[in-house]
């Protein structure tokens, strides 16, 4: 994995999809979007998340990370 990156994390039992923004050691930053919770039903706006997780819980493939769920 490198910086700019498309990974994936499992969140709530659901695979989503990230960019790779920093590398430290056992670490990873990644960038997500999310629909905002305050957006009615018919609008599709999305706000910019992060997290910082350890590299065993982020994965480069979605079939990777959906292999966990199971």
């Amino acid at each position: 994995m490198n910086v700019g990156d498309t990974v994936y994390f499992v969140e709530n039992r659901s695979v989503k999809e990230a960019e790779v923004i920093k590398i430290t050691r056992d670490f990873i930053t990644i960038r997500f979007q999310y629909r905002d919770p305050n957006s009615g039903p018919r609008d599709n706006v999305f706000q910019n998340g992060g997290l910082r997780l350890r590299k065993s819980r982020v994965f480069e493939t979605k079939e990777e990370a959906e292999k966990t769920i199971r």
